[in-house]
Protein backbone atom coordinates (compact mmCIF):
# COMPACT_ATOMS: atom_id res chain seq x y z
CA UNK A 1 0.00 0.00 0.00
CA UNK A 2 1.49 3.33 -0.75
CA UNK A 3 -0.02 7.01 -0.63
CA UNK A 4 1.24 10.00 -2.58
CA UNK A 5 1.04 13.68 -1.62
CA UNK A 6 3.10 16.88 -2.60
CA UNK A 7 5.37 16.65 0.61
CA UNK A 8 5.95 12.90 1.26
CA UNK A 9 5.33 9.59 0.03
CA UNK A 10 3.61 7.07 2.45
CA UNK A 11 3.53 3.04 2.10
CA UNK A 12 3.45 -0.30 4.31
CA UNK A 13 6.90 -1.81 4.77
CA UNK A 14 8.52 -4.98 5.91
CA UNK A 15 6.81 -5.65 9.94
CA UNK A 16 4.22 -3.28 9.56
CA UNK A 17 6.42 -0.80 9.10
CA UNK A 18 5.32 2.79 7.91
CA UNK A 19 7.67 4.31 5.34
CA UNK A 20 7.76 8.45 4.92
CA UNK A 21 9.77 9.23 2.05
CA UNK A 22 10.20 12.82 0.32
CA UNK A 23 8.45 12.71 -3.34
CA UNK A 24 11.55 15.25 -4.29
CA UNK A 25 14.31 13.24 -5.44
CA UNK A 26 16.75 15.43 -4.15
CA UNK A 27 16.42 14.38 -0.57
CA UNK A 28 18.22 11.35 0.83
CA UNK A 29 16.32 10.91 3.88
CA UNK A 30 13.30 9.22 5.48
CA UNK A 31 11.27 8.66 8.22
CA UNK A 32 10.30 5.31 9.49
CA UNK A 33 7.91 4.22 12.35
CA UNK A 34 6.89 1.18 13.63
CA UNK A 35 5.33 -0.47 16.98
CA UNK A 36 7.96 -1.80 19.16
CA UNK A 37 5.43 -3.26 21.93
CA UNK A 38 2.11 -2.39 22.16
CA UNK A 39 1.73 1.33 23.31
CA UNK A 40 5.83 2.00 22.28
CA UNK A 41 5.73 3.62 19.01
CA UNK A 42 9.50 4.61 17.38
CA UNK A 43 9.60 7.49 14.81
CA UNK A 44 13.21 7.30 13.01
CA UNK A 45 14.69 9.78 10.95
CA UNK A 46 17.18 8.59 8.83
CA UNK A 47 19.63 10.95 7.03
CA UNK A 48 22.65 8.88 5.19
CA UNK A 49 26.11 10.31 5.42
CA UNK A 50 25.76 11.38 8.76
CA UNK A 51 27.28 10.04 11.67
CA UNK A 52 24.69 7.89 13.52
CA UNK A 53 22.91 8.19 10.70
CA UNK A 54 19.58 7.11 12.27
CA UNK A 55 18.30 9.08 14.96
CA UNK A 56 15.24 7.73 16.75
CA UNK A 57 12.45 9.25 19.30
CA UNK A 58 11.10 6.93 21.07
CA UNK A 59 6.79 7.52 22.16
CA UNK A 60 6.02 5.31 25.14
CA UNK A 61 2.67 4.16 26.51
CA UNK A 62 1.14 1.80 28.02
CA UNK A 63 -1.50 -0.62 25.95
CA UNK A 64 -4.19 1.76 27.21
CA UNK A 65 -2.51 4.59 25.58
CA UNK A 66 -1.75 3.20 22.31
CA UNK A 67 -4.31 6.07 20.76
CA UNK A 68 -2.35 9.12 22.64
CA UNK A 69 0.84 7.54 21.59
CA UNK A 70 -0.38 7.23 18.30
CA UNK A 71 -1.25 10.85 17.54
CA UNK A 72 2.21 11.99 19.43
CA UNK A 73 3.82 10.33 16.47
CA UNK A 74 1.79 11.20 13.84
CA UNK A 75 1.92 14.92 15.33
CA UNK A 76 5.82 14.27 15.27
CA UNK A 77 6.03 13.28 11.60
CA UNK A 78 3.77 16.11 10.39
CA UNK A 79 5.70 18.23 12.44
CA UNK A 80 8.98 17.25 10.29
CA UNK A 81 7.16 16.81 6.97
CA UNK A 82 5.93 20.55 7.24
CA UNK A 83 9.30 21.55 8.56
CA UNK A 84 7.92 22.84 11.94
CA UNK A 85 10.56 20.29 13.49
CA UNK A 86 14.08 20.11 12.01
CA UNK A 87 16.91 17.28 12.95
CA UNK A 88 20.00 18.90 14.22
CA UNK A 89 23.29 17.71 15.90
CA UNK A 90 24.41 20.00 18.83
CA UNK A 91 28.19 19.76 19.20
CA UNK A 92 28.15 20.99 22.85
CA UNK A 93 29.55 18.84 25.38
CA UNK A 94 26.98 18.43 27.53
CA UNK A 95 23.71 19.23 26.11
CA UNK A 96 25.15 17.87 22.60
CA UNK A 97 23.85 15.27 20.35
CA UNK A 98 20.62 14.94 18.21
CA UNK A 99 18.34 17.51 18.90
CA UNK A 100 14.79 17.65 17.20
CA UNK A 101 14.37 21.04 16.86
CA UNK A 102 11.37 23.82 16.06
CA UNK A 103 12.09 25.71 13.00
CA UNK A 104 11.32 29.13 14.63
CA UNK A 105 13.96 28.48 17.05
CA UNK A 106 16.44 28.67 15.03
CA UNK A 107 17.96 31.89 15.20
CA UNK A 108 22.08 32.69 14.54
CA UNK A 109 23.02 32.22 18.26
CA UNK A 110 21.32 28.37 18.30
CA UNK A 111 23.24 27.65 14.92
CA UNK A 112 26.12 28.63 16.65
CA UNK A 113 26.37 25.59 18.54
CA UNK A 114 25.48 22.93 15.81
CA UNK A 115 27.33 20.71 13.54
CA UNK A 116 24.28 20.39 11.20
CA UNK A 117 20.71 20.72 10.46
CA UNK A 118 18.58 18.64 8.40
CA UNK A 119 14.78 19.57 7.38
CA UNK A 120 12.49 17.87 5.27
CA UNK A 121 12.50 20.03 1.91
CA UNK A 122 15.60 21.53 2.73
CA UNK A 123 14.50 24.90 3.66
CA UNK A 124 16.47 24.71 6.83
CA UNK A 125 19.50 22.47 6.15
CA UNK A 126 22.80 23.37 6.41
CA UNK A 127 25.85 21.67 7.15
CA UNK A 128 28.01 24.86 9.15
CA UNK A 129 26.72 27.41 11.59
CA UNK A 130 25.12 30.15 10.09
CA UNK A 131 26.92 33.26 11.89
Amino acid sequence: MQINSADATIALGDNDTVIITSPSGKANHWIEVWERDPGDLEVAFIVPGKRRGRFEQLLIGSATEEDAVAREAVRLVCNLVEEHTVLAWDRRLLRGGRQFIDADKLSSRVRQNLSWVVSWRGTYSSDAPAV
